[in-house]
């Protein structure tokens, strides 16, 4: 499973928005 593919598992499970998890990922990415 890819790291792109975990993100869309988590964020179903999660039931969120790509935008809602847009920004704790781009902090993640950027720290």
């Amino acid at each position: 499973m890819t790291f792109g593919e975990k993100i869309q598992k988590l964020r179903k499970e999660a039931g969120l928005s790509q935008e809602e998890l847009s920004y704790p990922l781009g902090v993640c990415v950027n720290k």
